[in-house]
C-alpha cells in the first residue's frame, strides 16, 4: 500500500500544476485571432471552435479521466493537445483553417483539464494525511495561479509590444512542457480508476447522471456555472479587443497583470471571506459588487474603463473557488470527473451561443455595445444565487 506521505507530495504537485493551467495566451489569443482575421465575428467563431470541440470531448475525458488514463495521465494528455494547438496557432499566419484546427485541440486539452484538475486535488487531499480540507487547498493553489498569471501577463505585454504576438506563444508552450515535466511526478490518487474500467461505458454514463438526482443544491450550481458561462465568462474573451481599442499591448499586460496579482491575494484570502460569509453567500457578494462597476465601464467607455473593468474582475477569484468548492463536495466520487464533464457539456454549448452572438452584435453595432448588452443580462442572474443560499446540500 502506498505510503500517505506520497500523497502529500502529491498536493505539492498538484500545485505547482495548477500555477502552470493558465496561460497568457487566454488574454492575448483573441487579440491574435483579431490581428489575423480583422473582424469580431471571424473571432467569435475561432473562439467558440475551441469550446465546441470542449463540448464533444467533455464526457469521454471525464470518463477517461475516472477510468482509463487516472487523473495522472490525463494532466500530461491535456498540456500535449494543448501544445499541439499552440504550434497550429503559430501557423494561422499562413493560413487561417490552421487557427480553428488550433482551437480545436485547444478545445480537447480544456476538456480534459476541466473535469480533471479539481478531481486530481480533491483525490489527492482526500488520501492525505493532512488536516486542511479541499478549499483551503484550492483557493492557495488559486491565489499562486493568479500571483504567476500577473507575472507571466507582465512579461507578455513586454514581449508583444517591443516584439510580436507569436513570442507570448512560444513562452506558453514552454510552460507547458514544464507542466508535463511535473506531472510525470504525480501518485495517481484515484483509488476507483482500476475498478472502473471493467465497467460498461453507458451503464458508467447512467449511473453518472442519476446521481444529479435529488441533489437540489448541485442542480443550482450547475446552472449557475451553465448561464455564468454565457454571460460572464464568454464576454472576457472580448475584453482584451475592448482594452486595445484604449491601450498598448504593454499597458494591456501591466494592466491585466497587477489585476491578476490583486486576484491572488483575494483567493488567498477567500478562505476567511467564507467562514466569516458563507461560501454561497460569497457568490452573491461578487456578482453584486462586480456588475454595477461594469456597466458604468461599457455604458460610458473611455481609457478609465478597462481600469474600472479589473478593479471589478478581482472578485473572480472569490467566485471561482468559493463556486467550485460547493460542487466539488455535492459530487459523487466514483462519477467526479464524469459529473463535471457533463455540466460542462452545457457551459460550452452556452458558452458558443453567447460568444457567437457577442461577434455578431459586435461587427453590427460597436464591441462596448454588445458588451454592455450582455452586462445588463447578468443581473437577470442573482435570484439564482440566491436559490443557491437557500437550497440543501446532499447528504449520503
Amino acid at each position: 500500500m502506498r505510503s500517505k506521505n506520497k500523497y502529500n507530495n502529491n498536493i505539492r504537485i498538484v500545485g505547482v500544476l495548477y500555477l502552470l493551467i493558465s496561460t497568457p495566451m487566454y488574454f492575448f489569443a483573441p487579440l491574435y485571432f483579431l490581428k489575423i482575421t480583422n473582424s469580431y465575428y471571424m473571432t467569435s467563431l475561432i473562439i467558440a471552435t475551441a469550446m465546441m470541440s470542449k463540448l464533444i470531448s467533455e464526457v469521454p475525458t471525464g470518463m477517461i479521466s475516472d477510468k482509463f488514463l487516472g487523473r495522472k495521465g490525463t494532466a500530461i494528455a491535456a498540456a500535449l493537445f494543448n501544445a499541439t494547438g499552440l504550434v497550429c496557432y503559430l501557423l494561422g499566419s499562413v493560413h487561417v483553417a490552421f487557427l480553428f484546427i488550433g482551437r480545436i485541440f485547444v478545445g480537447t486539452a480544456l476538456a480534459f483539464d476541466s473535469g480533471n484538475n479539481q478531481p486530481l486535488l480533491f483525490d489527492s487531499v482526500k488520501m492525505s494525511p493532512t488536516k486542511n480540507d479541499f478549499h483551503y487547498y484550492l483557493t492557495r493553489f488559486t491565489s499562486y495561479k493568479y500571483a504567476y498569471l500577473g507575472v507571466a501577463m507582465l512579461i507578455s505585454g513586454i514581449l508583444a509590444h517591443y516584439g510580436q504576438l507569436e513570442f507570448v506563444i512560444y513562452l506558453c508552450m514552454i510552460q507547458l512542457f514544464i507542466k508535463i515535466g511535473f506531472a510525470l511526478f504525480l501518485v495517481e490518487p484515484n483509488e476507483h480508476f482500476k475498478t472502473q474500467k471493467k465497467r460498461k461505458n453507458r451503464v458508467f454514463i447512467k449511473e453518472a447522471l442519476k446521481s444529479f438526482m435529488g441533489r437540489p443544491k448541485l442542480t443550482c450550481l450547475c446552472m449557475m456555472s451553465i448561464i455564468r458561462r454565457g454571460v460572464f465568462v464568454a464576454p472576457e474573451k472580448f475584453t482584451s479587443m475592448f482594452y486595445k481599442l484604449y491601450f498598448s499591448y504593454f499597458q494591456i499586460g501591466i494592466l491585466i497583470g497587477v489585476s491578476q496579482i490583486f486576484c491572488s491575494y483575494f483567493a488567498r484570502i477567500n478562505n476567511k471571506i467564507a467562514h466569516k460569509f458563507g461560501l454561497e453567500k460569497s457568490l452573491l457578494y461578487t456578482q453584486i459588487y462586480s456588475i454595477p462597476i461594469h456597466l458604468f465601464a461599457f455604458g460610458f467607455p473611455s481609457p478609465a474603463s478597462p481600469i474600472l473593468i479589473e478593479a471589478a474582475n478581482v472578485s473572480t477569484a472569490i467566485e471561482q473557488t468559493s463556486g467550485s468548492s460547493l460542487l466539488q463536495m455535492e459530487y459523487d466520487e466514483k462519477y467526479r470527473s464524469t459529473m463535471d464533464s457533463i455540466k460542462e457539456i452545457l457551459c460550452e454549448t452556452f458558452y458558443s451561443v453567447f460568444a457567437i452572438s457577442i461577434g455578431i452584435l459586435a461587427d453590427k453595432t460597436s464591441l462596448e455595445t454588445a458588451l454592455l448588452t450582455i452586462t445588463v443580462v447578468r443581473i437577470f442572474v442573482i435570484p439564482l444565487y440566491l436559490k443557491i443560499i437557500t437550497a440543501k446540500r446532499f447528504k449520503e
